[in-house]
């Protein structure tokens, strides 16, 4: 099967990989335990690899004065693929921002004293799920643009769309649930599951990496080693 099928065309494709009831009324029972083994296998194929057709962009738009925002919703945070980028506003050129807010920093604008500027060219991570621009930006309408790789959709409803590769998710949920079963055929379904992901990511190589962020809110010193002077803002 391709990419973009439903839910509840996996649910019917693992029924018939396993040998379990094809039927609603005989299989009613096991719906559940389908569901979340499917779910869980899709969510560890999502996250163990950092598939190019999953990529996004996605901008936030800073207004004065603010400091702190939420990352856009649909874009995992944590598996960012590009330097983020920021259009000031009014312009038409796009420049990258450098990763990474310390003492350096706070020593030239102060940010905790609200001392503004435009426009913000270093961001970092905040706390759980927020980053903080610096300078906090003076006007508003200045744009910030992402690109990473999207979160997994939740799979409840059956006629959610997933995607990632059907048999991929099929192939690795089928053998580990024969496996549990006692099934002679587990290891040839797990043996074709690996063949058939070691082909799609061969066919997908992606070769930007990703940016590793540091969590929490301490701007102490592990943020001294920043090179880049203040004035430079020609990127």
């Amino acid at each position: 099967m391709p990419r973009g099928s439903q839910l509840g065309e996996l649910i019917n494709a693992f029924r018939e990989e396993t040998g379990h009831a094809n039927s609603r009324s005989l299989g009613k029972n096991e719906l559940p335990g389908v569901i979340s083994l499917l779910r869980r296998t899709y969510r560890r194929l999502h996250a163990d690899f950092s598939w190019p057709h999953l990529v996004i962009q996605r901008d936030k738009t800073l207004v004065a004065g603010g400091r702190y925002y939420s990352f856009p919703a649909d874009i995992d945070f944590t598996r960012l693929t590009k330097r983020v980028k920021i259009l000031e506003q009014g312009h038409t050129y796009w420049r990258n921002l450098d990763y990474g807010i310390g003492i350096e920093q706070y020593n030239i604008v102060a940010s905790d004293e609200d001392a503004r500027e435009d426009f913000p060219y270093f961001w970092d991570q905040y706390e759980d799920n927020q980053f903080e621009v610096w300078p906090i930006p003076a006007s508003n309408g200045h744009t910030m643009r992402f690109e990473g790789i999207s979160k997994p959709q939740p799979l409840i409803a059956e006629n959610e769309i997933v995607d990632l590769d059907d048999d991929l998710i099929v192939l690795y949920a089928a053998a580990e649930q024969l496996a549990r079963d006692g099934a002679r055929d587990a290891e040839i379904k797990l043996a074709l599951a690996k063949q058939h992901y070691n082909r799609l990511k061969g066919n997908s190589q992606n070769d930007s990496g990703n940016i590793s962020m540091r969590a929490g809110t301490d701007r102490g010193p592990i943020y001294t080693g920043i090179q880049i002077p203040y004035a430079i803002r020609g990127r």
